[in-house]
């Protein structure tokens, strides 16, 4: 299936099924999502300006989720200054489009997730590396396929 597809198929599970609507169906495996945030990690900055441009992330969000970035983005994590000259972490958003390949259709589970991350930090309310790492990593051990870990806020600052 293409992601358009993956999407559209959770997201009539949702309209055919109300009440499972909030239920994140996770379709990809921990470690296949593992092989991607390696390759990303790996990433040289010929790498990142091609593979995991802006634009490219971006499609593979709208395509995951139905939404562009700055949508399903929630207003409290945007930035203060313009939303379109701001200089956004090519890892960051790119690990945002690894998230969105796990849960297609589900958007507007995720962002509420990121955004509880990303108001228990100190940070600026912007997301960051690390705040994506832990919603990925959350959702996977929630649902019990990966073993939970035991860890600070500072053990997933050196994620790259």
């Amino acid at each position: 299936m293409t992601e358009i597809e993956k999407r559209n198929h959770i997201v009539s599970i949702g309209a055919n099924r109300p009440e499972t609507k909030n239920i994140l169906r996770i379709v990809e495996t921990y470690p296949a999502i593992e092989v991607e945030i390696a390759a990303l990690k790996k990433a040289d900055a010929m790498q990142l300006a091609t593979s995991y441009s802006l634009a490219a992330s971006y499609q593979k969000i709208s395509n995951n989720w139905g939404m562009s970035f700055m949508m399903w983005l929630p207003e409290e994590l945007k930035p203060k200054s313009s939303f379109v000259t701001y200089q956004w972490d090519l890892r960051m958003v790119a690990l945002i489009a690894i998230f969105a390949k796990a849960t297609p259709g589900q958007g507007h589970i995720t962002k509420g997730i990121l955004k509880t991350i990303v108001d228990a930090q100190t940070n600026v309310g912007i997301p960051t590396v690390p705040d994506v790492m832990q919603a990925i990593t959350l959702i996977y051990e929630r649902a019990g396929l990966v073993a939970l870990q035991v860890c600070s806020s500072s053990c997933t600052s050196n994620v790259f």
